[in-house]
């Protein structure tokens, strides 16, 4: 088990309707076509991005004590996302895994209140997130539109005009269970796969915080949306030879850049 920040990934990788998250003046870093961070500053921007932020986040004056387990993974995104969580919760683990890494036993033991997987790339089985009392919920990088993995590379391939952020309860199933809100954005016209990742890193984190700000610590329940997940489950494998196949047709294309 890693406490997040102990390695830093310093590369990058419209309209809101019904139950989506409204526009909200908390995000004042906008992603423009001629502002594409490069690979090089994304960290530092990532970072004045998450201070002007919180600067528009109310904050309670004593931390929630309720048990919580952050699950991350390592990225700069999550690194915000944990400095975030450890000024609201004062009783929180930051759980930080990797594909590669080996299987946390420990957790088989644990019971807390909320289990919040914050980018994290560990599937829980339901027999450790069943022990959360309040509620156990995942921020999935993409729509509902992509279950699973790659999601970046699919949109910016297939001309996708908006992308955005779910927010869901943990299901058995993976990217499967009731979603909660979904954070959507248009995708600039030049827009990559390495800058669709940050840009979507910058949606969730704000649907991050404002989740956390708004609903858990003053005791709310959470929203439903009224949005579902497509059927089709996106996995590894399948990325991987898809994308050999468009490499040889369109070795350019800036949905592998």
């Amino acid at each position: 088990m890693r406490d997040a920040g102990c390695r830093r990934d310093r590369r990058s990788r419209g309209r809101h309707t019904g139950d989506r998250l409204a526009a909200s003046p908390r995000l004042v870093f906008a992603f423009h076509e001629a502002d594409q961070p490069a690979n090089s500053r994304s960290a530092l921007r990532a970072d004045r991005f998450f201070y002007r932020l919180m600067e528009g986040c109310p904050m309670s004056t004593e931390p929630c004590r309720d048990k919580v387990l952050l699950s991350v993974c390592t990225m700069n995104w999550c690194d915000l996302g944990v400095e975030f969580a450890k000024t609201v919760f004062s009783n929180i683990e930051v759980f930080c895994w990797d594909p590669g890494d080996p299987h946390p036993h420990h957790l088989h033991d644990w019971e807390g209140d909320w289990i919040i997987s914050y980018r994290g790339d560990f599937i829980f089985p339901n027999e450790i997130y069943s022990r959360a009392r309040k509620g156990a919920i995942n921020f999935h990088p993409a729509p509902p539109k992509y279950r699973g993995l790659g999601s970046q590379h699919y949109a910016i391939y297939y001309g996708d005009e908006t992308y955005g952020s779910t927010c869901h309860h943990l299901a058995p199933s993976v990217d499967s269970g009731q979603i909660i809100n979904v954070a959507r954005f248009n995708i600039a016209p030049t827009e990559t796969a390495s800058s669709l990742r940050l840009h979507v890193g910058a949606y969730c984190l704000q649907q991050f915080i404002e989740l956390v700000t708004d609903y858990i610590l003053p005791g709310r329940a959470l929203p439903q949306s009224t949005e579902r997940w497509d059927e089709r489950l996106y996995r590894q494998g399948e990325l991987q030879e898809w994308m050999d196949k468009i490499r040889q047709e369109e070795p350019d294309h800036r949905c592998f850049r």
